[in-house]
């Protein structure tokens, strides 16, 4: 049997047992026993009450409170508080003592700070309240209050035995309907421990274990069709998910690093590159120094080479002023060597003349003689004459 269908088959058998004590109320009001019947109904009332919000707070701490479960659970609560108030306002005073007892003991508080809890949180916030915690705790109150409809149910017997026939019957019935209710719930309780808690118990493990980021243990329970179900379910998408994130951020870290060796790779290739650069600039710097000294060389050379082009001019200037000496000593030897040959020419018809003349005069030969020795000193001057202008230009 499912959790849901054992507690609907419970809240079902509550329901008529209440009904049946309804009944038995109407028929013990004019009696001494009406207040303890009243009182009895009241607590049965807060019990059946209290074990609902067990149902329901199990599931909200389980998977969160929706608005209408957030609802139902304050409004159980706020139920149970008015059964027990109804049930102090009719009970005899040493059962309201033994209520305000339990009210003030450490199952009421604990389930009390727990309700607490899912009141201040609101629906649709994560609380965190251990869904089997809040279970136990609402079993130990209902465990108390049992334990007071025990005793409430021993005195309504005890009390009954002077009332008379026709009412001993009801008693009895109430006593029965009380035992029933007994059996009942603590089927119930075995019930819910093995398909409620214990399931609930490895559900939680595996949650805590998700916490703790241990994605290999398989969530318990998933097959289910009940809220637990519905809880480790919702928790194995939840390991899934945490899975894929841890797969993300390893493929993050591995692209990380790759991309740190990538751009220690990049500062090693750029420290290479400047290296050579520097070299190279080196290299640049001193074929630069050397071509600056070449060209301060080279410089001095053109320096040198307009100096020796400027003798050259000169010297060119000093050669052809030579060259017209020569050419005005050469007109004038030319004018001296057709002086020297008309001379020749003179001389040679002078000396036919005289040849055929037997006598010439002395004067004459010696004129002709002296003219040859003239023209043969100016042909063995005119060679020293081309050494030095003869004119200047």
């Amino acid at each position: 049997m499912k959790p849901g269908d054992a507690a609907s088959s419970y809240s079902e058998i509550i329901r008529a047992n209440i009904e049946a004590l309804t009944t038995l109320r109407a028929a013990t009001k004019r009696t001494a026993q009406a207040g303890m019947t009243e009182a009895y109904l009241a607590l049965v009332e807060a019990k059946e009450h209290a074990g609902i919000e067990r149902a329901v707070g199990a599931a909200g701490f389980g998977s969160g409170f929706a608005p209408e479960l957030h609802a139902r659970f304050i409004r159980l609560g706020a139920e149970q508080a008015s059964y027990l108030s109804q049930f102090g306002a009719t009970a005899t005073a040493s059962f309201v003592t033994d209520l305000e007892a339990l009210r003030n003991g450490p199952r009421f508080g604990e389930v009390r700070d727990l309700r607490a809890h899912a009141v201040e949180a609101g629906y649709g916030s994560s609380i965190q309240v251990d869904p089997a915690s809040w279970f136990t705790a609402a079993s130990n109150r209902i465990d108390a209050l049992r334990g007071l409809e025990e005793d409430v149910v021993q005195s309504i017997a005890e009390s009954t035995g002077d009332l008379a026939a026709s009412k001993a019957r009801a008693v009895w019935l109430t006593v029965g309907i009380g035992l029933l209710l007994l059996v009942a719930t603590g089927v119930i309780s075995v019930l819910v421990l093995r398909s409620v808690v214990r399931p609930l118990g490895t559900v939680t493990t595996a949650i805590q274990k998700l916490s703790e980021g241990d994605t290999a243990t398989q969530v318990p329970e998933t097959g289910r069709g009940d809220e637990i179900g519905d809880v480790a379910r919702a928790t194995d998408i939840f390991r899934e998910a945490l899975i894929q994130q841890q797969a993300h951020q390893q493929e993050e870290q591995r692209r990380q690093q790759a991309e740190a060796e990538r751009a220690k790779r990049l500062r090693e290739l750029i420290e290479a590159f400047e290296g050579s650069v520097a070299k190279v600039v080196s290299t640049v710097t001193a074929a630069s120094t050397e071509l600056n000294t070449t060209a301060e060389s080279l410089s001095a050379t053109a320096e040198q080479a307009g100096q020796q082009a400027q003798a050259v001019s000169a010297a060119a200037e000093q050669a052809s002023t030579n060259v017209q000496t020569v050419s005005s000593a050469a007109s004038e030897l030319a004018t001296s060597v057709e002086d020297i040959n008309r001379q020749v020419a003179t001389t040679s018809r002078m000396a036919g003349m005289r040849a055929r003349k037997p006598s010439v005069p002395t004067s004459v030969s010696r004129d002709s003689t002296r003219q040859p020795r003239r023209s043969a000193r100016l042909s063995r001057s005119s060679p020293t004459s081309l050494k030095k202008p003869i004119f200047s230009p």
